[in-house]
This record gives C-alpha cells, structure tokens and sequence, in this order.
C-alpha cells in the first residue's frame, strides 16, 4: 500500500464492464445494485485505510512525524496566512488576529512580512548580502550581515545555547524534528481530538486531521493536505494546567519551587487558543529575484549591527546588550521611585503626592487576563479598608487611555485608575526605575513612601493580608 493509500485515499474504482441487452426493469435494479456495491466497496475501503493508519499511528508514533517531516529538504518555499492567538482567563479573553507570509530560497534569501489586513507591522528581508528589519511605521529599519546559509543557524554559539535551553524544558529540540516523535505518546488520524472548540474548527477541504498528545500533557491537530502533505492548518489549545505540568518538569522546578508554585497558581482558570490557517504552503517553487532586495524608506534611519541576532536591538537604537530582558528587582526596604500618571480624564497625578497614606499600587493591562481576574479582589480589599486611609492605585499600561476607559465602562472599579503611556519618556522611565518584567505587579507601600511587600502574579484577598498588615491595615 502506497503512503497515499494510508492518508486515506481511495484508488479509482475499474471502468465497468459493459452490460448485456436485458429488459428495462431489470437493467434498472442490476444497475442499481452495482451502484449500492461500489459505493459500499469505497466507503468500507476508506474505513479500513484510514481505521487500520490510526491503530498503527497509536502504536508507532514515529510513523506519522516521518511522513509529514521526512523527504529532502526544498530548494525554495512559498507560504501565507494567518494565525489567531485568544488568551482567556476568568470570563475575559484577549484576541489577537495577523497575516504572515513567508518566501525563502536556499542558502539564504527570505522575505517575511507580518501585519494586519490594514497595518505593516514589520518586514524582514535577506538579499544574500545583508538582512533588513523594517519596524514598518517608515522610520526604523536596522541592517546586519545576513548568515551565510539559513541551515546552518544552529552552528551559532549563543543560538545553540537557547535551543538547549528549550530541548530542556520541552524535551524538544527545534534543531532535531525527529526529537518530536519521541515526545509523542499518542497519534489520532482522521479526528481532531480535543477541547469542544478544537472538534468544531472548520476542516479544510481535501485534508485529514492528525492529533498528537505529547508526554507533557500538551498536544496539537494538524490538518495535513493529502496532495502535497503539507499543513493547512494548526489549532493548539492549552489550559493553565497544563502549561502549570510543563513547567513542573522544567529546570525551574528544582531550582525556585516557591516561584513555581506561584506562576502555577496565577495560570489557573487559563485557556490559551492558537490557530494557524495556511492559505498557501508550497515547496520547490519559482520566486521572483525582486522580492529579496529592499531599500529602505527615504526618511527612515538605518541602524546597522555586527550580527543578525542583534537585530531587534538595533531596530530600537540599544546596544547589542540593551535587548535582554531586565531582571525583575524587588523593591522591598527602598523607596517607591516617583512618577506621574494620568487619570482618565487627563489631569496628572504623581504617586509622591500620596505620601502620609498607605498605598497599594498596582501595574495592569486590558489585554492581560491575570490582572483583569486581579481588579475585583483589589477592589474588594479596597472597600473593606478604606475607612481605615488605604488607597488602592491601578496604572495601565496599556497603548491608549482609550482601552482603559472602554474595560472599565463593563467593569468598573471603586479605586482610582490611572494611565502610563508606556512609549513616553515617563513610561519608559517608570518601567526601569520598577524593574517590571511581568505583570500584574502589586507594591504596598507604607505612609513614608517605603515598599513593604513587593508581588508579582494574582493573589486573593486573603493572600494579600499579610502584606496589608506590613502596612498598617489590619
């Protein structure tokens, strides 16, 4: 049986035999009969092709990730779509929805534009000499040497570092696809198996779903196109708990269980939603020279580094080093840096003006799920402890004030907003002088202006009276 066999699908049936003069009515049932068999004949076919490659897939996994992995390698690869990525957390959800497109020819020529139907979000192209990265707003564009070949990347030191890093936490190492079938306790062809939301996803024409469940607790469908074997679609569905599994048997679990155990917490109640849809996937194919050379914008200011992996840090004008994330400090014993926000109706308020009253302050987002599930329980310790001076502060930093005013006009809150630009000199200042890496993050800070307790994560009112009594609020 050939391998499109196993994908399940039929051979033609043989050209019928012609047939022997006979009576009308008799000639009509014969015929029918003869349709009823073939149709049969194809159905109980397809049933047991694609019955008998789901029983041999569960047993011998590699089967399948050789299949859609194996063959050599393309000279050249065209593709394009979209992915939508919705995160939800305690009735909020976040969604976010992007066009890609992705051409490549070996050693080392690419394209690769990402954005919206309406907005360029940035444009990344390699002409074999130089790679360009366009922020796409017409200004920012850096340049570097491009790699010599796209397939050698991981020989790159610091590159290889990351991956190792990964391959440890995941067991997957990108560099080594076949790693992937290792990981791989059970395959379903010819189901999308899942949450009710991965069942009901449209399924592409001329496709089959394979399901992967992986030792991690996590899995994905694919949606395998039966002529060329290539994905049309990728749906990964992944709650809180399983992500809080991956991370207890990552390297972090041994090494700062207490902060694992908080992240695992702050996942609960999470849903996190991908789907990738292909509107085009094909290999070896022709691709115009003018689609690998770039010029940049004339306006525009060109920041060039010694290397591609500095790129992004090179589009923002940061030193090679600027790029890496900040280590999240805590502030507890010092005091609370300074800085001035904006209510929602504009008028400026700095956190010094403040001083002589407990406060809590808190740094949030719309779009983030665990500070959403977070403002009801602050203001629920604010409306408990008001009466006792405590002020409860929460600063956006969101994009627009705009976002702000819409969340809280479906979910207000008895304590006072405020609004950080984050691309201003302010925003950008407040953020280093807190050291903030993630968020929600919440300070209590005492009548003299000192951080007592210093969080990051979501914590119930109760987990938060320990830091409120550090305070003054009992």
């Amino acid at each position: 049986m050939d391998e499109q066999d196993e994908l399940g699908v039929p051979h033609e049936a043989p050209e019928p035999q012609a047939l022997p003069a006979v009576p009308v009515a008799p000639r009509r049932r014969r015929r029918g009969w003869r349709v009823v068999v073939v149709l049969a004949s194809l159905a109980i076919i397809a049933l047991v092709l694609l019955g008998g490659l789901a029983v041999s897939v569960r047993a011998n996994p590699r089967g399948v990730v050789d299949r859609l992995l194996g063959g050599k390698p393309p000279t050249s690869m065209a593709m394009a779509g979209s992915y939508m990525l919705e995160i939800g957390m305690g009735g909020f959800s976040t969604k976010l929805e992007n066009r890609f497109a992705v051409e490549a020819k070996k050693p080392n020529l690419l394209r690769v534009e990402h954005g919206t139907k309406e907005k360029q979000h940035f444009v990344a192209v390699s002409d074999g000499k130089d790679i360009y990265l366009d922020a796409g707003d017409g200004k920012s564009v850096a340049k570097a040497p491009a790699p010599a070949d796209f397939e050698k990347l991981m020989d790159d030191p610091e590159l290889k570092k990351q991956v190792a890093e990964m391959a440890k936490s995941t067991g997957i190492d990108p560099s080594k696809p076949e790693s992937m079938a290792k990981q791989i306790t059970r395959c379903y062809v010819g189901v999308a198996r899942g949450s009710a939301w991965m069942r009901t996803l449209r399924r592409p024409g001329l496709t089959v779903p394979v399901t992967a469940e992986m030792k991690n607790g996590l899995g994905f469908t694919a949606w395998v196109d039966l002529r060329t074997r290539l994905p049309r679609q990728l749906a990964y569905d992944i709650s809180g708990k399983q992500l809080a599994r991956v991370m207890a048997e990552s390297p972090m679990a041994k090494q700062d269980k207490a902060t694992l155990a908080d992240m695992a917490k702050g996942l609960e109640g999470m849903q996190l939603k991908v789907l990738i849809s292909f509107t085009s996937c094909r290999q070896n194919v022709a691709i115009a020279a003018d689609r690998f050379r770039y010029q940049p914008p004339q306006q525009a200011k060109v920041n060039t580094a010694k290397k591609w992996t500095d790129l992004p840090s090179a589009l923002l004008g940061l030193p090679p080093e600027g790029f890496k994330a900040p280590e999240e400090k805590s502030l507890v014993g010092e005091k609370a840096p300074d800085f001035t926000a904006a209510t929602l109706d504009g008028d400026p308020v700095s956190l010094k003006s403040m001083r002589g009253k407990p406060v809590v302050l808190d740094f949030w987002a719309t779009w983030c799920p665990p500070c959403r599930k977070s403002m009801p329980v602050l203001d629920e310790v604010y409306r408990a402890n008001r009466d006792k001076g405590l002020k409860v502060v929460g600063v956006s930093t969101d994009r627009t004030s705009d976002l702000v005013r819409k969340h809280l006009a479906d979910n207000p809150v008895g304590f006072r907003i405020l609004w950080l630009d984050p691309t201003s000199e302010g925003g950008k200042a407040t953020d280093k002088a807190y050291g903030i890496t993630a968020i929600p993050r919440t300070l209590f800070i005492d009548r003299d202006g000192v951080v007592q307790a210093d969080t990051t994560g979501l914590h119930d009112a109760e987990e938060m009276k320990e830091s409120l009594a550090k305070i003054g609020i009992k």
